[in-house]
């Protein structure tokens, strides 16, 4: 599991735990209204998590599936309006 931290205006204090298997890189993005995180495990599947406001969690929004993830990406084309994650694994080692 990982750690998710929240500032309350004064200091660091722990939000919550999000499950995880052996993460290697986590990163937040926005679309429309929703946060996100998406984290790259080892493992053989990497999680996207929403930010639920109803319940002040991120929950699970996307699993997927690949060989030992590295990293994570996101981004937006502005020429097509289309937004994007670009998750590195096993497979991109060569």
């Amino acid at each position: 599991p990982s750690t998710i931290y929240r500032h309350d205006g004064t200091k660091w204090i722990r939000h919550q735990r999000i499950d995880t298997n052996v993460a290697r890189s986590c990163h937040h993005f926005r679309m429309g209204d929703n946060n996100y995180i998406a984290v790259a495990n080892l493992g053989d599947s990497s999680t996207v998590y929403r930010y639920d406001a109803k319940k002040s969690q991120f929950v699970p929004a996307l699993i997927l599936q690949h060989e030992q993830a590295h990293d994570v990406e996101f981004f937006c084309v502005a020429a097509d309006n289309g937004c994007y994650m670009a998750l590195a694994d096993k497979a991109d080692a060569g």
